[in-house]
């Protein structure tokens, strides 16, 4: 169990750095939350990871961390007040000027990921879906 948080982890560290777009995927998770690693498996599925490496810049927020988010610039705990997370996971998409374009609430299937991707998040629709 902890060498897949840490793969996961890892994972949206690297993609963080190697995304440029102006798309932010703002990840809320918190340990030990099952939901959580079931979103995780999603977001590391083949087919949604290589959709959100070539356009988005993912950011993973433990909601109850005190790291500070340099590109945010404020800790995880105050990233999850500002953007009223109440539970996890939750996935919001924000747009180049940081508006929200989509906020996904709760685990969902991989399909259903996939099409929230394609079809609903400006920049992502109509690029390798």
């Amino acid at each position: 169990m902890k060498q897949l948080i840490l793969i996961v982890s890892v994972f949206f560290l690297l993609s963080s750095v190697a995304a440029a777009s102006d798309i932010k995927v703002l990840y809320f998770y918190e340990e030990g939350c099952r939901w959580c690693e079931r979103m995780d498996s999603i977001m590391n599925d083949s087919s949604i990871k290589s959709i959100l490496l070539r356009n988005a810049d993912i950011i993973r927020v433990d909601v109850h961390g005190g790291r500070k988010m340099r590109k945010m610039g404020m800790p995880e705990k105050d990233l999850a007040k500002k953007y009223r997370i109440i539970g996890t996971p939750t996935v919001i998409f924000l747009n180049a000027n940081g508006e929200e374009l989509l906020r996904v609430p709760g685990a969902v299937t991989k399909e259903d990921f996939k099409d929230l991707l394609c079809n609903y998040v400006d920049g992502i629709r109509n690029k390798g879906c």
